[in-house]
């Protein structure tokens, strides 16, 4: 091959990948973007990093029970990841529905466990299991981000799960 050639070989390769590179991509939907959002919070879990989860949540977050703030909320996850309680979250299922440009309702099927696993049915055999049902209201912040305002949970019998 003559050097003329090779160049050109490469600049298209260049150019090919370019195109790849730069091409817009698809614009994810509204709930997309939360489904993506929760599976960001859920993977902090494993890193435990509460600041993370945290930026999904907003400051005018409002819950219920023993977890009726934001505050409150962030203090119950930084007990369950620093005592190693939740090492890892497992999503089973997910519904965000949008209900108007700036709402969007959640509800999920969760396993919270401490199992060192990343494959769910070997958490019988090496760790705890609880399962919670989530609830929650979202609203498009300022920013552009959506972020949860209300939330609830409810334990589950892990059968409810499948």
């Amino acid at each position: 091959m003559k050097r003329s050639q090779l160049i050109a070989l490469l600049v298209l390769i260049v150019a090919a990948i370019a195109l790849v590179v730069l091409w817009p991509k698809p614009k994810l939907s509204d709930e997309d973007r939360i489904r993506h959002q929760v599976i960001q919070m859920a993977d902090a879990v494993r890193r435990k990093d509460t600041a993370e989860i945290m930026s999904h949540i907003s400051e005018r977050f409002r819950g219920s029970g023993q977890v009726a703030t934001r505050d409150d909320l962030k203090r119950l996850l930084a007990a369950q990841l620093v005592t190693g309680r939740w090492t890892r979250v497992f999503i089973k299922s997910m519904d965000p529905q949008v209900t108007s440009p700036d709402q969007a309702t959640f509800t999920g099927k969760f396993i919270f466990t401490d199992a060192p696993t990343d494959r769910p049915e070997e958490i019988p055999s090496k760790g705890r299991i609880e399962a919670y049902e989530l609830e929650g209201t979202l609203e498009k912040e300022a920013d552009g981000e959506w972020r949860f305002v209300t939330g609830r949970y409810r334990t589950i019998p892990p059968g409810e799960l499948f």
